[in-house]
């Protein structure tokens, strides 16, 4: 296992299920879809390439702010180019692109296929994670006597001290 965490790979943080979108579609179909599906994007997609990226920043930006109607073209709104990764590029990589490019969201692409994507939330809650993690190993307020095994209303289960009342991953 590899012991430094910035250079895990984005493969093993992205979320697998991508919702795309045809470019031939408007920016009130994204919005259904976005609604239905519970997504904060859509990959737009043409002639099966990733043409463009349609986020609510987007929406909030492009859409809201400069009031185009319902029936404008997504590809008229989408981020275009797709800015994307390989799946083996690590998540140090993944958090400097976004801020360099001041996004949040970026498509994990190979071999002509999207694999998934990786949002800055995936990224902190990793590093947060992973800092826990450290401090977990180090914290004298964390010893195994006052760790407890609990379950959370969601069904995840973690450990919580109850020195400094905080909830940590459990590794099982």
């Amino acid at each position: 296992m590899n012991n430094d965490p910035s250079k895990t790979p984005v493969k093993n943080l992205m979320t697998k299920d991508v919702v795309m979108m045809p470019a031939e579609h408007t920016v009130k179909d994204a919005a259904k879809v976005m609604d239905m599906e519970g997504v904060g994007s859509l990959i737009i997609m043409k002639n099966n390439e990733p043409a463009g990226i349609m986020t609510e920043r987007d929406f909030a930006t492009k859409v809201v702010a400069h009031e185009c109607p319902a029936s404008t073209d997504i590809s008229k709104v989408m981020t275009s180019p797709v800015v994307y990764m390989g799946p083996e590029e690590s998540v140090l990589k993944a958090s400097e692109i976004m801020l360099e490019k001041k996004i949040r969201k970026i498509p994990i692409y190979d071999s002509g296929k999207i694999l998934g994507i990786i949002t800055a939330t995936d990224l902190v809650r990793f590093f947060r994670f992973s800092a826990t993690q450290e401090i977990k190993g180090r914290c004298p307020l964390h010893t195994d006597e006052r760790l407890v095994k609990t379950e959370l209303t969601d069904g995840t289960k973690r450990l919580y001290c109850s020195k400094c009342e905080r909830f940590f991953a459990l590794d099982e």
